[in-house]
């Protein structure tokens, strides 16, 4: 008789594994592979851009607005608008910008404009005068008000936008400041007048 050389644990595990194997094949057959990730599309640039409009370049008149930063002290803010030609050909400005503070939604305040700062404090106003701006020259106006609050019968004032304009009458642009044009309870806001911008 041939005596075998396995004996019967030796045997008991590879018919284990092999069962084992049997099992794992089949049961791989009924298995739906895994979804692969996909990954998401990058935000196109109008899913991506701020809420607020761009700062405003050159119009198509040829005029370019720009706000300074805000300048607070006692309670006196000033606050610098620069007019510049972007153009190709020269334009004349002539007396006091036009203004209009406008709060979050883009609706107007009920705030008194004057030409001149004069009504908010003595900041020296060059005064009206004619002025030439060449291609790539500018002229700056200072725009004053004070945050002073004594009349307690109606919420303070303030305002989220600055809308200018060359003068009265002329196309406006609505200008984000750096920070809340705040009036308290005054409700007045005084311009110089255009001067030269200094180079």
């Amino acid at each position: 008789m041939t005596v075998s050389r396995w004996g019967p644990a030796a045997l008991a595990l590879t018919l284990t594994l092999a069962l084992g194997a049997c099992g794992s094949a089949e049961g791989n057959q009924n298995v739906a592979p895994e979804p692969t990730a996909t990954p998401s599309p990058e935000p196109t640039a109008a899913e991506s851009a701020p809420t607020d409009p761009a700062p405003p370049g050159c119009r198509p008149d040829g005029r370019e607005y720009r706000l300074g930063r805000t300048n607070a002290a006692m309670g006196l803010r000033a606050l610098s608008v620069t007019l510049t030609n972007c153009g190709p050909s020269a334009f004349t400005v002539n007396g006091y910008p036009a203004a209009r503070v406008l709060d979050a939604d883009g609706e107007p305040l009920d705030v008194t404009v004057g030409q001149g700062p004069g009504p908010v404090t003595a900041l020296p106003d060059p005064g009206p005068r004619r002025l030439t701006l060449r291609p790539g020259e500018s002229a700056t106006a200072t725009v004053v008000w004070r945050n002073t609050y004594n009349d307690l019968s109606r919420p303070p004032l303030t305002g989220t936008w600055l809308e200018v304009a060359q003068h009265p009458g002329a196309p406006a642009v609505k200008l984000r400041p750096d920070g809340p044009v705040d009036l308290g309870s005054s409700g007045r806001l005084g311009t110089t007048a255009w001067s030269p911008a200094e180079r």
